[in-house]
């Protein structure tokens, strides 16, 4: 993963799911690896780091 790549930060503090923009779907989260994938939602406290393409 190249340093440089821009990053997105996305934290839920809220009672319901937030949904994952589709526009970062493809995109690989920083914390786990895995691809961030269209409809993939947060529970309250989790967040996600996403590397995104240029």
């Amino acid at each position: 993963m190249d340093t440089n790549s821009p990053r997105f930060t996305r934290r839920d503090f809220k009672e319901e799911e937030l949904e994952i923009p589709s526009c970062l779907a493809g995109n690989t989260d920083v914390l786990t690896g895995e691809p961030v994938r269209s409809g993939d939602t947060l529970s309250k406290y989790d967040v996600k780091i996403i590397c995104t393409k240029e």
